[in-house]
């Protein structure tokens, strides 16, 4: 009987050394941001969230609180001038809330994952 799937390809050494998997032992980041919570940063690898890397926070329900732990963090990646994208949040983010976190607009993109595209390839207009 023939494999279920094809073997995947060993990723190149600068990807699968920048690669952390969350139930891997963590390594830090050159770029490490706070989270404002103490307990938590010392959990994360390098002591705050990775800096210039994806973060997925995943909850047993979303719009509990993700917003509010990752708050402090973003308010200081915005304030510093970077930008924050938002891919595939499971609600549509609400600038007013984000903002009466301090989180500045002008920084955050907002990218929905979920956009139907044509069958073309082309995006729908």
């Amino acid at each position: 009987m023939p494999p279920l799937s094809t073997p995947l390809a060993p990723l190149p050494p600068a990807v699968a050394d920048a690669l952390w998997r969350g139930d891997e032992l963590g390594r830090g980041t050159d770029t490490v941001w706070p989270s404002g919570f103490d307990t938590l940063d010392a959990e994360l690898p390098g002591g705050g969230w990775p800096g210039r890397q994806l973060t997925e926070i995943l909850l047993p329900q979303f719009s509990l609180a993700e917003w509010r732990l990752a708050g402090p963090a973003l308010r200081r990646v915005v304030a510093d001038g970077a930008a924050v994208a938002m891919v595939g949040p499971p609600k549509r983010p609400h600038l007013p809330g984000l903002m009466h976190l301090g989180l500045d607009e002008r920084h955050l993109v907002w990218i929905d994952a979920r956009a139907r595209r044509s069958g073309s390839g082309a995006p729908n207009s």
